[in-house]
């Protein structure tokens, strides 16, 4: 079942490439890909103009990215910003001395050699076959592929760091967490976990925080890193809030009438709020289900919410999920499921045909890690009804009004909204704006909908678990009273 599920994997790659043309078709493909947008910022970075500016940025790209394929990655011949703190823009920086279509394929090939790795840890985290670890690391990584993101490398570092915290090897399990670090919003909850609840683990992250900070300082001084803090990340923020496939519950409340400042300003106070509590609670929960739920809760907890999560980092819950189901038997159906949901691309649009094979594994993996005791027909059955029910809703959310919910504004309303409008991040919030893009609909809310439910039957089963007493706590009281 491993191989089979490793050549839906490959397969889904390979199928562009079927009708051969194989330099068009990767250019095509990469013209499409954030990576793009890494390597120009890395590659101008290094040749000595600011990466967050808008001129620079969109020359390297119209000239590395989109010219080979003929397109360009907005209808305006807009820009991919990349408001990367600058010590991920130096980890970047080795690829551009390749060209850029040898950097692409580079780094796609790490992408899918660390989901094939990830796959038997995850296993062995959680306790499921391989072929099931594969099939759910597979759909999930599957948009990080298609986009170049770094989610895979994330996912790894998480599964990782929980495996060397369960065998007692607290100094490897901080320095596994340090790729985390390439989004700080994901890497932030699980180190402050350790931090509070490890001793062994306080000084190795601290002189970890102390490593990247001087290595950000190094690569980019401190007007630069001031720049990336005090106007790169709020612009970056204002961006992404009209993005009708933003995860972040900042776009949810300007989606349903709040005004830009307060749904900003909610985003990151909920984030903070659920990042505390995460922590509080997987310090108690460590103690019932092992020593992994420090990093694994609070990563997935860091993309509920927030300010903007993308859809690529849902797969940050998913170890976390697997590994509650494993060792929580009263919470495996809601774990499973929410494992499932977050999986899954909502709707099944004509896009994802290609991860249909491997949303039925998906879907049969988790039919049969859940119904052990159940005929193998039944199972699938179950299977079969389930992968029914997710093509329907594919169909049902098609059939929802697609009239935006609220108007976007004109691409003129940028200037007066305060943010840099030199910046790339202050220019992808015009071109948001501008046709064909278009706002928050009742449809693709819907289509985020799943994906939020399994996010919170995750966070909320694990919190249960944290604040809830054991079976020998409940006796105790019971005895005393």
């Amino acid at each position: 079942m491993t191989a089979a599920v490793a050549a839906f994997v490959l397969a889904s790659l390979l199928y562009p490439y079927r009708h051969g043309h194989a330099a068009q078709v990767t250019d095509k493909a990469l013209g499409i890909s954030d990576f793009g947008a890494f390597y120009c910022a890395a590659l101008v970075h290094r040749e000595g103009a600011d990466p967050y500016l808008l001129a620079p940025l969109k020359a390297c790209e119209v000239e590395r990215v989109y010219g080979p394929s003929g397109s360009s990655y907005q209808q305006h011949g807009g820009v991919d910003p990349a408001p990367l703190p600058p010590y991920v823009l130096g980890l970047f920086e080795p690829f551009t001395f390749l060209p850029y279509r040898i950097a692409g394929l580079l780094w796609l090939a790490i992408l899918i050699a660390v989901t094939f790795a990830t796959a038997p840890l995850l296993a062995r985290l959680t306790n499921i076959p391989n072929w099931v670890a594969l099939a759910f690391l597979g759909a999930g990584a599957s948009n990080s592929f298609v986009f170049g993101q770094t989610q895979p490398l994330l996912t790894l570092s998480l599964v990782g760091a929980a495996l060397l915290l369960r065998s007692g090897r607290t100094l490897w399990a901080v320095v596994a967490l340090a790729p985390t670090l390439i989004e700080p919003h994901v890497a932030l909850p699980p180190m402050l976990s350790l931090f509070v609840w490890s001793r062994g683990a306080r000084g190795p992250v601290a002189l970890l925080a102390a490593g990247f900070v001087a290595l950000s300082l190094a690569f980019g001084g401190l007007p630069f890193n001031l720049e990336y803090l005090t106007r790169v990340l709020p612009a970056a923020g204002y961006s992404e809030l009209t993005d009708p496939i933003q995860y972040g519950l900042s776009a949810v409340l300007w989606a349903l009438g709040a005004p830009i400042a307060v749904a900003l300003q909610v985003g990151a106070f909920q984030y903070v709020a659920l990042a505390i509590v995460s922590i509080v609670a997987s310090g108690l929960l460590a103690r019932r289900i092992g020593r992994p739920a420090l990093v694994l809760l609070t990563a997935a907890a860091a993309v509920l919410g927030g300010v903007y999560i993308h859809a690529t980092q849902m797969p940050s819950a998913l170890p976390f999920a697997l590994y509650l189901a494993s060792t929580a038997p009263e919470l495996s159906a809601l774990a499973w499921i929410g494992a499932i949901l977050i999986t899954l691309h909502w709707p099944a649009l004509v896009e994802t045909k290609l991860t249909l094979p491997l949303t039925a594994a998906v879907l049969f993996g988790t039919a049969v890690s859940l119904g052990k005791k159940l005929a193998p027909s039944v199972r699938v059955a179950i299977a079969c009804a389930a992968f029914a029910a997710y093509l329907a809703s594919g169909i049902a959310m098609r059939h929802l009004p697609a009239t935006p919910l609220r108007a976007l504004g004109s691409p003129s309303a940028v200037a007066t909204s305060g943010y840099d409008p030199e910046l790339a991040s202050t220019q992808a919030a015009v071109e948001a704006r501008m046709p064909p893009f278009f706002g928050p609909t009742p449809s693709n809310l819907a289509a985020r909908t799943p994906t939020w439910l399994g996010l919170l039957l995750i966070v909320g089963a694990g919190l249960a678990a944290s604040f809830r007493r054991s079976p020998s706590e409940n006796a105790a009281a019971s005895a005393v009273s």
